[in-house]
């Protein structure tokens, strides 16, 4: 028989009860006024205008994340408020981590990292970063987009002879044959969802003669005009930045010869506009 002073009965109480939550949970509790930190969680697209299909990189950092932590990576399309998880991570404590999600379909999306407990709700979330996918669009699809005007020969298309080859077109140009320094308008296109713009443009070799040229603008606010000499006999590739606000096409012959373009924009939503 032995007694124990309440005091030491307390401190050893204590003890076994520590003791015993720690074996069972593998955390230790809090010493006295201790807080534990706040979760915290940050995610960042490498790059917010990717080419659609391409693998999209990402960082996510955290912060305060407790044993069990899953990270989720959500998407939504648009402005909607539906999401889909794309990608789960573990994560816990404090670090960063580097992120490869899939390619996805020309559009415009929004991305967001949730951080969700052992009981799979959520305990912290990023703000949403928003991520444009382009693909290429063909100008036989922009050119009959009701905001489109067109000054040429409207978007009938055909094929006309350049060099040896057949050169299949979208819009024929310069009808009103406007000589440098007046220029005629080909078309001319709203705000729009594009970043680059690629066309090829042609004589009809069999209505031209070697030696002549016409020149090709395209006009925009911000970006400043860009301008090419277009030469009989072959096929001409005109690359244009676009800055996503209006912009229209003009053309003007040395010749009184007619021009000829196809090509593709380079844009976020599937018509372009």
């Amino acid at each position: 028989m032995f007694a124990i002073r309440n005091r030491d009965f307390a401190l050893v109480a204590l003890f076994v009860g520590t003791a015993t939550y720690t074996l069972m949970t593998g955390i230790a509790p809090l010493a006295s006024g201790a807080t534990r930190a706040r979760p915290s969680l940050h995610f960042a697209l490498a790059n917010s205008h990717v080419n659609a299909g391409d693998a999209i990189s990402a960082t996510i950092t955290y912060s305060g994340l407790p044993v069990g932590t899953k990270v989720l990576i959500e998407r939504s399309p648009g402005t909607s408020a539906s999401e889909q998880t794309v990608m789960r991570v573990g994560a816990k404590g404090s670090g960063s981590r580097h992120v490869t999600l899939p390619g996805q379909f020309v559009g415009k999306y929004r991305f967001t990292a949730v951080a969700t407990g052992q009981n799979g709700k959520p305990i912290s979330r990023s703000a949403w970063q928003q991520l444009f996918s382009y693909g290429d669009v063909l100008l036989s699809v922009l050119c009959p987009d009701p905001g489109a005007t067109i000054g040429g020969d409207w978007c009938q298309g055909g094929n006309v002879q350049v060099g040896a080859n057949l050169f299949a077109y979208a819009i024929r140009g310069n009808v009103d044959f406007n000589k440098p320094p007046s220029y005629g308008i080909i078309v001319s296109f709203p705000a729009n969802t594009c970043r680059s713009m690629s066309l090829n443009i042609a004589m009809d070799s069999n209505a031209s003669q070697p030696g002549d040229t016409a020149t090709v603008q395209v006009i925009q606010e911000i970006v400043g005009a860009q301008t090419m000499t277009v030469q009989q006999g072959v096929v001409n590739t005109f690359q244009v930045n676009l800055d996503g606000g209006p912009f229209y096409v003009e053309n003007s012959s040395t010749a009184d010869d007619y021009l000829y373009y196809n090509g593709t924009a380079n844009c976020w939503s599937r018509n372009g506009i």
